[in-house]
């Protein structure tokens, strides 16, 4: 089972294209807010109010992606610094080709709020 108890930690330092993980190898990937800067705001800013501290990675799709963010542990909650769900981003740049991607969880067009997904495989 993937419920197990995390302390999501952000560690980033400015890069030349976005913001990159200082712990790459083990960590989030990259975090664009230059293509994405809606989520790539509601994602930092969730990280720097220790937002996900004690949350748990409540999904977990073999050799393609583990799921977090949802306070409730359970994949049906979560809150963005906005308030309220936020509007999908898209960039064409920005690809699902390799784990370690980081992207915002929704349950439907333009349903952000806190939940994420990294990938795993390519």
């Amino acid at each position: 089972s993937c419920q197990q108890h995390i302390d999501l930690k952000c560690f980033f330092f400015q890069a030349e294209d976005g913001i990159r993980d200082a712990q790459e190898s083990r960590g989030l990937g990259d975090v664009y807010k230059r293509q994405v800067p809606v989520t790539a705001e509601n994602f930092l800013e969730l990280c720097e109010e220790k937002y996900y501290n004690n949350t748990k990675f409540h999904r977990l799709v073999k050799n393609f992606v583990i799921q977090g963010g949802d306070p409730t542990g359970k994949g049906s909650g979560g809150m963005s610094i906005y308030g309220c769900e936020f509007e999908d981003e898209f960039n064409e740049k920005l690809k699902h080709n390799k784990p370690g991607v980081l992207s915002m969880a929704n349950s439907g067009p333009n349903t952000n709020t806190s939940q994420f997904f990294i990938t795993l495989n390519q």
